[in-house]
């Protein structure tokens, strides 16, 4: 049987084959762009996905970025990149392996953990060795340096939760918050991992994440491929009471991927609930004096996400024809399942391909066409540009629909709710069907 660390999937091998032809070492964005100029049609999200499997699986090294900065990997092979420190050329972005002796002395004495050192970390190694001047620092200094600045950055700069008492709760994504905000009330102290604004596909976690994560009671994230950093912070730095939501529901595999479950769970409003249920009684586990008040707060948002389950099955019922056309990625797999709708996509899943091919485009030209649409959709957070085109041709309107997966700020300040996202969709699908 073949060994994990070298299956690997044609995509996975094109992509470990394409950042070997950059050097060895990229961030996504730079391989995805590489990929493309050489004649490889792949999508940004796919090259994302199969960098977190590669890194899984061992034969690439992940390495966080500053603020501002993208993740950068690099293809180590079979190399053993937990025995010594990585470094990266603020110049070039060349990663570089240090091996010393007496800075794995050094490491075993502050108990420096065996993982990539921070950019932010490398920056200020720059300023103190001095830019430009040829300074030496001594390696003990060196090294002590790095241990206190990586102490600091881990554990000292968690999120601000927006409670300061309570259970302490850490939410990957939107979504998940909104849940756990409306169970959790008063008594529970938040934190939202993925900034409003910030593209979940895009997030990549930074220390203050990772001491968050540490320092709750309760982490809830839905463990999806959007989540693989989070098992793989859990299997480091552990924490409390973990709540995975995709094993409260019965998961469907995602649009064009049959070997992977889709993790938007709660664009179907009664998986929503069921998610609601589970927080609920993980609450209730965590804190079981105020299991009560967990119910409750579950029951109430619970009947609000069943009156929009009611006004979705009355809207499909008597529309003429309930079809879906939406020219961008395609992350309402429950939703239309769960209504049996009809619909036409320009990407699988939330797996964009870049610029979408001419045959693309004449599918959804047909489809419009077909079914008479009267709106094109395109994703919140999205360009439009593929929608306004198809839109020019076909004489419809552009319209959004929220998935709700990331939150704009003006959103995320105005309290605005994953069922408010929902009753959005309601409206705009009763003016696309003339319901």
């Amino acid at each position: 049987m073949q060994s994990t660390k070298n299956y690997q999937t044609r995509q996975g091998a094109a992509i470990l084959a394409a950042l070997r032809e950059v050097g060895g070492h990229a961030t996504a964005d730079a391989l995805y762009t590489a990929m493309c100029e050489a004649g490889q049609r792949v999508g940004r999200t796919t090259v994302w996905r199969q960098l977190e499997k590669l890194v899984e699986r061992g034969v690439v090294q992940k390495y966080p970025g500053a603020p501002g900065e993208r993740t950068c990997y690099q293809y180590v092979g079979d190399a053993d990149c937990g025995s010594h420190f990585h470094l990266k050329c603020t110049a070039c972005g060349k990663l570089i392996h240090l091996e010393c002796g007496h800075t794995q002395a050094r490491r075993a004495r502050t108990r420096l953990p065996r993982r990539p050192l921070p950019h932010r970390v490398l920056r200020a190694v720059r300023r103190l060795r001095g830019k430009g001047r040829r300074k030496t620092v001594k390696r003990k200094h060196l090294a002590a340096f790095c241990a206190l600045l990586l102490f600091c950055l881990s554990a000292g700069c968690a999120k601000a939760p927006e409670n300061a008492a309570g259970l302490r709760v850490a939410a990957t994504s939107f979504p998940v918050y909104d849940l756990a905000r409306a169970v959790g009330g008063d008594c529970i102290s938040l934190t939202l991992l993925c900034d409003p604004g910030t593209e979940l596909h895009d997030f990549d976690p930074t220390p203050a994440d990772a001491a968050a994560l540490a320092q709750a009671d309760v982490f809830l994230y839905v463990g999806g491929e959007s989540d693989v950093w989070a098992d793989r912070m859990l299997a480091e730095k552990g924490a409390g009471v973990v709540c995975r939501l995709l094993d409260a529901v019965t998961p469907l595999a995602e649009d064009g991927e049959d070997d992977e479950p889709d993790e938007h769970i709660w664009t179907d409003p009664m998986r929503a609930a069921a998610a609601l249920d589970e927080i609920a009684r993980v609450f209730s586990l965590a804190d079981p004096a105020h299991a009560e008040t967990y119910a409750a707060g579950a029951a109430a948002y619970g009947a609000k996400l069943a009156e929009l389950d009611a006004a979705f099955r009355d809207l499909t019922a008597h529309a003429a024809d309930p079809f879906l056309l939406l020219a961008d990625r395609f992350p309402f797999r429950y939703f239309t399942a769960a209504y049996g709708i009809p619909y036409a996509a320009a990407f699988a899943g939330c797996d964009d391909e870049g610029d979408p091919s001419a045959a693309t485009v004449a599918r959804l030209l047909e489809q419009a066409q077909t079914h008479r649409v009267r709106r094109i959709f395109k994703l919140e957070l999205s360009n439009g540009r593929l929608a306004e085109a198809l839109a020019e041709q076909t004489g419809a309107t552009v319209a959004t629909l929220y998935a709700g997966q990331s939150v704009s700020r003006a959103d995320f300040d105005a309290g605005v709710t994953c069922a408010d996202f929902m009753a959005r969709n309601l409206q705009a699908l009763r003016e696309a069907w003339n319901a």
